[in-house]
């Protein structure tokens, strides 16, 4: 397995360790007013993180060598900072002074993403090329 895939797993399991903490306070009070924090905490941060340390670690040498590491950066750059502002803006009753928090990290996140939609089409790409899927086809899919 690549090194960057198990950055992205190691990274996978501190988010999962960190959301432990706050599930038993939610649970403990029955207060579930940070709900909506808590599952995009889970769904970017613990299985974001592991979907794109699964997709690297397959490519392999097929996979782009720049691009795994900024996704890697703007991911988990933007998802701290975006659920962070998302958790005090429910904290506050909707306070839309927390939304620019929100904002400031929904881009990186966003970015992330798209850089690894090109990283997914780069790789398919190699891999179609590489198989000779496209020429045995006649160029048909």
């Amino acid at each position: 397995m690549s090194r960057i895939s198990c950055w992205f797993f190691a990274i996978s399991v501190l988010y999962v360790v960190i959301d432990i903490p706050i599930r038993m306070h939610m649970g403990a009070n029955i207060g579930y007013e940070l709900a909506p924090a808590h599952s995009h905490w889970d769904l970017l941060g613990w299985v974001g993180n592991s979907i794109y340390g699964t997709f690297f670690a397959l490519a392999g040498a097929n996979a782009p060598k720049r691009l795994p590491g900024i996704v890697l950066v703007l991911h988990n750059i933007g998802v701290p900072v975006m659920i962070a502002s998302l958790a005090l803006y429910l904290l506050n009753h909707n306070d839309r002074a927390y939304v620019p928090g929100l904002i400031a990290g929904e881009v990186p996140t966003i970015i992330a993403m798209l850089t690894f939609a090109a990283a997914v089409l780069i790789v398919l790409m190699r891999t179609t090329r590489a198989d000779g899927w496209v020429e045995s086809n006649n160029g048909r899919r």
